[in-house]
């Protein structure tokens, strides 16, 4: 929203100086023409983050609704603005469950973005997890409260969400497992029943452990 106001504010200051009377001289014409130009940059600088992000939570959105079953699930990746006043500030992700949505830090959102653009290599632990994160709070959606349950059916569905959101098939194979194998063990998430053939297996043809 802050951004979008700054924009309208660099558009305003345009239209002013259009109505405004100049000088007419070869010197105030070429600062006019560059003043206006710069003031049209910053303007479109400002709508690209929104629109952008705009168009990410739209992304998310369609795939998490996939994921879920078919019904709808909103997503939204705060702004740094929008987290100092979210109710749960702190946490990475809160799924609501009565609402259908999901609230993403803004940080974490930029770990999944850039996980996505670049899924094979060089990736943070965080970056990393951002997949697994996105895939627990849409399970959550489903209407999974326990904890230990919610993330044994996201690492599950790890290599699903993975691929619906357009990670190739080896990629989204090894971020699965990486979650399964270094990561949950040692998470307070943790069941000894989430395993091929334990308790929590709901055996799926599409699950993540057709890969052990």
């Amino acid at each position: 929203m802050f951004l979008l106001l700054l924009a309208g504010f660099f558009f305003w200051l345009i239209f002013r100086d259009f109505r405004a009377e100049h000088p007419i001289s070869e010197d105030a014409i070429s600062f006019n023409r560059a003043y206006r130009m710069t003031l049209v940059v910053l303007g479109l600088v400002c709508l690209w983050f929104p629109f952008d992000q705009w168009r990410f939570n739209q992304f998310l959105t369609e795939k998490a609704t996939i994921l879920a079953g078919g019904k709808t699930v909103n997503i939204h990746c705060d702004s740094a603005i929008d987290a100092i006043f979210e109710a749960g500030v702190g946490r990475a992700g809160t799924a609501y469950i009565e609402d259908r949505q999901i609230i993403f830090h803004y940080s974490w959102c930029g770990k999944l973005k850039d996980y996505l653009d670049q899924p094979t290599g060089g990736l943070t632990r965080h970056e990393k997890f951002s997949l697994h994160l996105f895939t627990h709070e849409v399970m959550h959606i489903r209407g999974e409260r326990d904890e230990q349950k919610t993330d044994c059916q996201a690492i599950q569905r790890d290599y699903q969400a993975a691929r619906l959101l357009g990670v190739p098939k080896g990629p989204a194979k090894d971020i699965a497992l990486h979650y399964y194998r270094r990561e949950y063990p040692e998470h307070p998430y943790f069941s000894s029943h989430c395993h091929p053939g334990g308790s929590l297996d709901e055996t799926l043809a599409n699950s993540t452990w057709q890969f052990l």
